[in-house]
């Protein structure tokens, strides 16, 4: 996969690597405004995961579904089509499949959601949004790696 890389998508491809092996559990907090490429770098460094793993599951989610379907999961369908990725999509699930890997789309409006199912990679996008009870619940049931992002 040949990708334009920011400093924010440098900043989590090199402390992933670091830390993968060395802790049970990695997690990223970045912060940054609007158009400060951590959507697309999150975005990206999931696909690569991808393309180097099998059998994931990884949960991404906003605070509402309805905020989700325009926003994140537009922007993971957009650059999986750019890169020529062969991702498979469900529209009516809101999944991606890949290599064996399972992009969940989800929004936090369905508290359940949080309550239950493991993950191994959980991304939610606009963490200002999300309360800290969703966030300790899929905490607790993300088995390898997070990330939190938000403009101050």
């Amino acid at each position: 996969m040949k990708l334009q890389a920011t400093e924010v998508f440098e900043f989590i491809y090199t402390n992933y690597r670091e830390c993968h092996g060395k802790f049970d559990k990695i997690g990223f907090v970045l912060e940054g405004s609007s158009g400060s490429s951590k959507t697309t770098s999150i975005i990206q460094f999931l696909q690569l995961y991808s393309q180097s793993n099998r059998n994931k599951k990884i949960t991404c989610g906003r605070s509402k579904m309805t905020w989700t379907i325009p926003s994140i999961w537009t922007d993971f369908q957009n650059l999986t089509l750019s890169y020529q990725l062969n991702f498979k999509f469900n529209k009516s699930k809101y999944e991606a499949e890949n290599n064996g890997n399972v992009f969940r789309f989800i929004g936090a409006d369905d508290p359940q959601k949080f309550h239950g199912p493991r993950q191994d990679v959980f991304w939610f996008n606009e963490a200002i949004e999300l309360a800290e009870p969703s966030f300790n619940q899929v905490n607790m049931r993300t088995n390898e790696l997070w990330f939190l992002d938000f403009n101050p």
